[in-house]
């Protein structure tokens, strides 16, 4: 499956491997191969690929704020003057309270 000429090839191999690690991204090559049963080669190579096409950019986790002491969520808007948008997102990014940054136009 191929969207449009900027996205990579993606098989129903290459989907069934990213469902699994969206859903957990501490699974084993061996535990996705598997679960698939594919050969552990074709695995590691098949996410190698994934990786190196920025298509799989990193492996994450998702944490329980709550019992970090974080109990405030909130979702700002932010007027910027367009000279600036850059220069605030880029401060806003990094951030580590900051989860999202997102840029809205039009009025």
């Amino acid at each position: 499956m191929r969207l449009d000429s900027h996205s990579m090839y993606v098989d129903n191999l290459d989907l069934e491997i990213i469902r699994l690690l969206i859903k957990n991204s501490k699974l084993s090559i061996r535990e996705i191969a598997k679960s698939l049963g594919k050969a552990p080669s074709l695995i590691h190579s098949r996410i190698k690929r994934l990786e190196r096409n920025n298509l799989i950019k990193a492996y994450t986790i998702l944490l329980d704020y709550r019992r970090l002491g974080y109990d405030v969520y909130a979702l700002t808007l932010l007027q910027v003057d367009g000279a600036h948008i850059v220069e605030v997102e880029e401060v806003l990014s990094r951030e580590p309270n900051v989860k999202a940054v997102y840029d809205i136009t039009g009025e």
